[in-house]
């Protein structure tokens, strides 16, 4: 798949959708990217079981994201807060999204240069790890790809006409 995070994927004639979102790599960036992304969607009269499954994606996808790009999981002390951290010191984590007439094109990028893999040998009470198995049921097809600047982008396709 040629689909690219920071240039046009190839499409049909008609131009397509496409949205951005840089976040710092930290615990509540895939809450901001559920948001985004749901608010997006539906600006994009993109609804119902594909809009859901977006959503998903996305969560699963920036909880990756954070978690392998070296950025922090933790919880803040409280409803708000403030954190003032040099812009240098901080990893991002970016989602694109890229709709068509007929897919949801979904990628999110870090800055992890080690390649995303299913996990196989789940304990049954496991809590994480299932994310990867979880897309490769729900989307059409899902894959990674190294820009030349680093880090990885891994991208998820999303069939609209079928929901």
């Amino acid at each position: 798949m040629s689909a690219h995070l920071f240039g046009n994927p190839p499409g049909p004639h008609q131009p397509p959708f496409c949205s951005r979102l840089e976040l710092a790599a930290l615990a509540d960036a895939p809450g901001w990217a559920r948001r985004h992304t749901r608010q997006v969607l539906q600006a994009w009269s993109v609804t119902g079981e594909a809009a859901d499954i977006a959503v998903l994606v996305v969560s699963e996808l920036v909880t990756n994201a954070v978690r392998h790009s070296g950025g922090s999981l933790f919880e803040s002390p409280g409803p708000v807060s403030y954190v003032v951290i040099h812009e240098h010191e901080l990893e991002r984590v970016v989602l694109a999204l890229w709709k068509s007439p007929s897919r949801l094109l979904i990628e999110v990028a870090d800055a992890d240069d080690c390649p995303p893999v299913p996990e196989c040998d789940l304990a049954w009470d496991a809590e994480s790890g299932r994310g990867l198995m979880l897309i490769e049921a729900i989307a059409k097809q899902w894959g990674y790809y190294q820009p030349p600047i680093g880090g990885k982008i891994v991208w998820v396709e999303v069939e609209l006409d079928a929901c």
